[in-house]
């Protein structure tokens, strides 16, 4: 976007409200740069999630786009420029709000793109009031797409808003256009599913033809991409099992799309998406496919067929399909080198290789309609499908590890000889590590194989560690200060070990002949799901903790502080390992740093933590923490040489 562009939408909204001067000027001192974003949302929104389309008015000159703004503005209704005004009475802290407010305005929208379409050479275009076929009320202006302008309008016979799109006045004059604008229509009509839009009625005006279809209230795909980025496969699944069955319909029904795209795709809610633009559609009539001339559709999600112009049937629109679920799952379109989804990306292998699948060059080696492809999607067929590491051949057999079986999430169980802990065989591969709402950035991690404890450290097994070693038992709490003394009741035997200092810990694990895990180890045990491709929220899932699932919330006095190390059944992480929520916080190898895992790099191997510092990594929640700490990202710190009531420790080992 053109920094002079910017300068002139908020000099323009200044012009027209006066008062918003100081706080404009204010954020213009702050740097051009700094409002590019905010700026292009407001045009996003205008358009419907489509900046693009209000493209036309960043390539004038400043002081053209400050009038244009400028009169947009003006036409807001007094309350709406009061709720302005009073955004901007915080200076330019209050310009995102501002924003926002003013693009809520269907005076603003409709006069912004009628200049839009000024530019586009449109001449007249209807304005809020007119009628069309003495039925439809035009209440707003609300996108100019490649055929149509659309319009929102009120159906006074249904007493309903639909959309109203009228064929471009360019191509109008064409009876080419207005016959295959016609066949869409039609064609639209007799399509009738949950995820397509339906059309109501086709005419004409005069000599500009219409079609009238259900309004669907929400952003386009795009507009949800461009404010929220990247989506997991959870946040995705919804959208392409919702747009994928739409298309099948019309696959079932010979329709072929030929524009799929996050453009045209509508969201009123967020797992509820709409197929619409129909505009391209055609019957495929026989098998052997249609013949189209080069260039019809859009480019970045045409197949090569449908791009060079060339025999094209369902598998084009699988081919589009395939860019899109990319995309949304990557962040960008795909490579023509490299067109792999990485598992590394949260990805599971079964749904990477489908996508791999869908955007081949040749179309013989796609799926054969949109169908077939959202089968090869769906998360049952994923789950027997995917590469599950868990089922890889255990390792070799490791000095002092008796194997045993597989636990009942499908991964290899072994005891250590010396201290009877149960350990996880955690198989060697990516995760991605961190969440987008913490301070850490989510990023791709590389670990070898390893070992894991199933349980925190118990009682017990450090009683026989002290005992052996003639080391003290752990750190007792002051007299009176309300926790029981552990190490000194039997009771507590298999309750996990507490009052132990980092320095102690690992002391405990050399004598074991075992290590901490570093935090990378730790969070990829506790969150990981290997067979969905995705990271989780809780070691569980996603929904928040209960009795059955976490040890968490409890006050100093109470009488009830750590529970035994197996008495949540529900607690398994998706390797099996047990309490990673709660219960008490476990000591990490790594040494504290907010920002090392920030500044990790996509791909990074056996990250160990920053080189030094003055407390070590603590993950888990314990006990006496609220439940906002139990998520599997979250982290803590504490002076490694002290002791505490909340933290114990789990082990780990490599494979040497």
């Amino acid at each position: 976007m053109e920094l002079a562009a910017v300068r002139g939408v908020v000099r323009g909204i200044a012009k027209a409200i006066p008062s918003a001067a100081p706080a404009v000027e204010e954020a213009l001192r702050a740097g051009e740069a700094r409002l590019e974003a905010p700026v292009n949302t407001l045009l996003g929104r205008i358009s419907r999630g489509e900046p693009g389309r209000t493209r036309t008015l960043l390539t004038l000159p400043e002081h053209e786009v400050a009038e244009i703004v400028a009169d947009a503005v003006g036409r807001m209704d007094a309350a709406g420029r009061t709720r302005v005004e009073a955004a901007f009475a915080d200076g330019a802290r209050g310009l995102d709000a501002a924003l926002a407010e003013i693009s809520s305005s269907t005076q603003v929208r409709h006069t912004l793109l009628t200049h839009v379409c000024s530019r586009l050479g449109e001449g007249k275009v209807l304005s809020p009031g007119d009628r069309v076929a003495s039925r439809y009320e035009i209440v707003e202006l609300v996108g100019i797409g490649g055929m149509g302008i659309v319009y929102r309008a009120r159906d006074t016979a249904r007493g309903a808003d639909v959309a109203l799109k009228t064929l471009r006045a360019e191509l109008a004059r064409e009876a080419a256009c207005v016959r295959r604008f016609t066949e869409s229509a039609k064609l639209g009509m007799s399509l009738e599913h949950k995820g397509i839009p339906r059309v109501l009625d086709v005419g004409a005006e005069g000599d500009v033809p219409f079609l009238a279809m259900e309004w669907v209230e929400g952003p386009t795909l795009r507009a949800w991409l461009v404010e929220r980025g990247k989506l997991t496969w959870a946040e995705a699944w919804p959208i392409v099992e919702g747009f994928l069955a739409a298309l099948a319909y019309a696959h079932a029904k010979g329709v072929l799309h030929l524009d799929v795209k996050p453009e045209n795709i509508l969201l009123p809610k967020p797992d509820v998406p709409k197929l619409c633009d129909f505009d391209l559609a055609r019957v495929l009539a026989k098998p052997g496919g249609l013949s189209l001339l080069a260039g019809a559709g859009t480019p970045d999600y045409m197949a090569p067929e449908q791009r060079y112009g060339g025999t094209v049937d369902r598998r084009a629109d699988v081919y589009a399909s395939g860019v899109m679920i990319y995309e949304l799952l990557a962040g960008r379109l795909p490579g023509r080198r490299s067109p792999t989804l990485h598992v590394g990306f949260g990805i599971a292998a079964a749904i990477s290789v489908a996508v791999e699948q869908a955007i081949d060059e040749e179309p013989s080696e796609r799926p054969p309609n949109a169908g077939a492809l959202l089968q090869l999607l769906t998360p049952s067929a994923a789950s027997r499908t995917a590469i599950h590491r868990a089922a890889e051949a255990p390792p070799p057999e490791v000095r002092g590890l008796t194997r045993g079986g597989r636990n009942r999430h499908g991964y290899h169980e072994y005891e250590n000889d010396k201290d009877g802990s149960t350990l996880v065989w955690i198989p060697g591969g990516e995760f991605v590590m961190g969440a987008a709402d913490t301070s850490w950035r989510p990023h791709r991690v590389r670990l070898d194989g390893h070992f894991l404890g199933k349980f925190e450290v118990t009682i017990e097994q450090f009683r026989r560690f002290a005992l052996e070693t003639g080391s003290m038992p752990p750190n007792q709490p002051e007299e009176g200060g309300g926790y029981p003394r552990y190490s000194e009741d039997l009771r507590y035997a298999n309750h996990p070990v507490v009052g132990v200092s980092w320095m102690t810990a690992v002391k405990y694990c050399q004598w074991a002949g075992l290590r901490l895990p570093t935090e990378a180890e730790w969070e990829r045990a506790a969150g990981w799901d290997e067979r969905e491709g995705s990271a989780r929220r809780f070691p569980w899932g996603e929904d928040g903790p209960t009795a059955r699932r976490a040890v968490s919330g409890r006050k100093q006095g109470e009488g009830r502080y750590t529970e035994e190390v197996d008495s949540t059944p529900d607690s398994a992480s998706p390797c099996g390992a047990m309490d990673m929520a709660g219960n008490v916080w476990e000591w990490c190898g790594d040494w504290y740093d907010e920002t090392y895992y920030d500044a990790c790099q996509d791909g990074e191997a056996n990250p160990k933590g920053a080189d030094g510092g003055t407390r070590k990594s603590l993950r888990g929640g314990s006990w006496h923490f609220s439940t906002s700490w139990l998520r599997v990202c979250d982290r803590h710190g504490l002076d490694p040489v002290r002791a505490y009531p909340i933290v114990g420790f789990r082990v780990a080992r490599g494979l040497v």
